[in-house]
């Protein structure tokens, strides 16, 4: 009877842990999922946009204007995805170090905490300043757009 106790206290331990790990992973990630969504979102946008209003403008000149804040903010965005996908693979290995090592060194996994927050840092700013450079760029070219009529 103690050893079918003893089993299912090993049980429960096992289970809590596992939904433990499971609501660390999926906080730590949903930030870096939502940058993703909307970079692609934000993309899409500016590139259909882009491609609608082309044809309207007589002169092509005007289009070098709002042009610059709109390679801005594809950059920005584009920059913002690649860095989102490499957290993605850096949790990962994270995830695993902490599953295969119970006994890893606390000092490395510090660091590596503090440099995935540095990195989610400058994914706030690339993704900021694609969303300033595409307001910049969406009241330029229609300026653009309105005096040309």
């Amino acid at each position: 009877m103690a050893k079918l106790d003893q089993n299912h206290e090993k049980q429960k331990e096992l289970t809590y842990y596992q939904t433990l790990l499971s609501a660390f992973v999926e906080s730590r990630l949903e930030y870096v999922r939502r940058i993703l969504t909307l970079s692609v979102l934000a993309i899409g946008f500016l590139a259909s946009f882009l491609a609608i209003f082309r044809d309207e403008i007589a002169n092509p000149w005007f289009m070098l204007i709002p042009f610059v804040p709109w390679l801005v903010a594809n950059f920005a965005f584009i920059r913002a995805l690649i860095l989102a996908l490499d957290i993605f693979l850096k949790d990962d290995q994270y995830v695993l170090k902490i599953l295969q090592d119970q006994n890893a060194d606390e000092k490395a996994l510090e660091n590596y905490r503090k440099s995935l927050y540095n990195e989610k840092r400058v994914i706030a700013r690339f993704f900021l300043t694609g969303i300033i450079c595409a307001i910049v760029f969406v009241v330029l070219y229609g300026m653009v757009f309105f005096l040309i009529r």
